[in-house]
């Protein structure tokens, strides 16, 4: 396990080099962020967009410098405990499909977890095998939420008009 400061863009670089100094080439990745509730200033909306959708475009960046050839799995995880849509982090999806289609040896996801109030805690070690399990899932979805156990995804339904 490696701490990076998510706001400075040389950390995920240096990572990625220090990683393949010893050897190492990344296939899984997970990038979990603790902010459960949208913005409700300025301060905090920098915040949510630094350990957001910034984070993600150094990390996409230093891996494509990288030049790495391997597919690339990417979890991009959050927690939601108020059910509203969190737009900073919405974002993440639309640029998810455009790194996709630019480089589709990058299998990025966003996943939602609703209402985790121990997600990830100190010994609490059930929704982190949830993610893992994520990791192992082949399908096309780009944005997955979690309700509990249940694994959601977006669909789109045919509706027939009387």
């Amino acid at each position: 396990m490696y701490d990076i400061n998510p706001i400075l863009q040389d950390d995920y670089q240096n990572l990625l080099q220090k990683l393949e100094e010893q050897g190492l080439q990344p296939d899984r990745i997970i990038l979990y962020r603790d902010i459960e509730s949208s913005a409700e200033t300025n301060e905090d909306l920098n915040a949510h967009l630094e350990q957001g959708i910034y984070s993600m475009f150094y990390l996409s960046q230093a891996l494509i410098k990288q030049k790495i050839k391997t597919k690339i799995r990417l979890l991009f995880a959050f927690v939601n405990n108020k059910e509203d849509i969190i737009p900073e982090y919405s974002a993440i999806s639309g640029f998810s499909k455009t790194i996709r289609m630019e480089n589709p040896a990058f299998l990025i996801r966003t996943v939602e977890i609703q209402k985790a109030e121990r997600f990830l805690k100190e010994g609490d070690i059930s929704n982190a095998r949830l993610l893992l399990n994520e990791l192992d899932i082949v399908d096309s979805e780009v944005e997955v939420r979690y309700e509990g156990n249940i694994r959601l995804v977006k669909g789109i339904k045919e509706l027939s008009i009387l």
